[in-house]
């Protein structure tokens, strides 16, 4: 299942996963996540800071090495916009949500940097899909756990043991106007492609409706 919604009057959202590392730059600072085979952990980063995103794909199936190619053409390289999932896990949901407009997570301290355009996915062991503006980020003390208010419910039941990712969406462009593809293994045609995009911290307000 794909829920995608809240994407304001940019509709273009990059949906291929990596399959080897994600790394991210913000302020200066390098994280790796390693994906999916050893799992993923958080990173802490900057409050407003600009992030950068690298990731790394290793591609056998030639539909998905087409599909990566067309949508850097579709983008002109970093000429056009996108939207595009961190995937990295940086957050924890707290509670069951039970098709609702508002997720508990655990407390990160994210209403502090929140500015009002953030958006979030999540994907879940199941492959489900789901993209969301969040509205307002409240925080329960009792608890100590912040709540999301998504723009639209989310259409399924969520338990914290159904999620494989739950993170940010940014607002990105390509970095740089060439896609390198290395090939790995000659006799069983690998290749393995690198590709970096630069969040576009200023530009948020473009794309809201």
């Amino acid at each position: 299942m794909i829920s995608i919604t809240g994407l304001g009057n940019l509709n273009k959202i990059f949906t291929i996963r990596p399959n080897i590392t994600v790394e991210q730059q913000s302020d200066q600072i390098w994280g790796v996540v390693q994906y999916p085979s050893t799992g993923s952990k958080g990173y802490s980063y900057g409050i407003f800071g600009k992030r950068k995103i690298k990731m790394t794909f290793t591609l056998s199936d030639f539909a998905i090495r087409k599909q990566l190619f067309e949508f850097w053409k579709d983008k002109q390289g970093s000429y056009k916009k996108f939207w595009c999932p961190t995937w990295l896990h940086e957050f924890e949901l707290a509670d069951t949500c039970l098709q609702s407009a508002v997720l508990k997570v655990k407390n990160t301290n994210f209403r502090i940097r929140y500015q009002g355009h953030e958006r979030l996915f999540i994907l879940t062991k199941n492959e489900d899909f789901i993209v969301r503006k969040i509205l307002n980020v409240g925080y329960d003390s009792d608890y100590n756990i912040e709540t999301f208010t998504v723009d639209t419910a989310i259409p399924i039941t969520l338990q914290p043991k159904d999620i494989a990712l739950f993170g940010r969406v940014l607002l990105v462009r390509f970095d740089g106007n060439e896609l390198k593809e290395e090939i790995t293994d000659i006799n069983t045609n690998v290749t393995q492609i690198t590709v970096i995009v630069t969040e576009l911290i200023h530009e948020y307000e473009e794309v809201e409706t």
